[in-house]
């Protein structure tokens, strides 16, 4: 029971401080511009858990094939392609 209010109370911290962050952002620079570089998020999540998945595997079990990998790094290069194309007046 403890862990789970561990993980919630950790989840809701993180979103909170990502709430602030994104406001922060928005008001130094353009919405847009934010919005795109947020696409950063999937690539640095997937390299997180690609590094707890080595370090940590009694937590994270993901299985990391050569086309699974080459799978998401293209998909998210296509996010953030798409992501940027909304920053640019195509």
């Amino acid at each position: 029971m403890k862990s789970g209010l561990l993980v919630f109370v950790v989840n809701k911290s993180l979103a909170a401080f990502y709430f602030v962050g994104m406001n922060y952002a928005i008001s130094l620079t353009s919405a847009t511009l934010v919005n795109a570089l947020a696409g950063l998020q999937y690539a640095i999540l997937f390299i997180l858990i690609y590094i707890f998945t080595k370090t940590l595997p009694k937590f994270f079990k993901e299985e990391f094939t050569k086309g699974e990998l080459a799978l998401q790094s293209f998909a998210i290069i296509f996010i953030i392609a798409g992501l940027a194309l909304t920053v640019t007046n195509l």
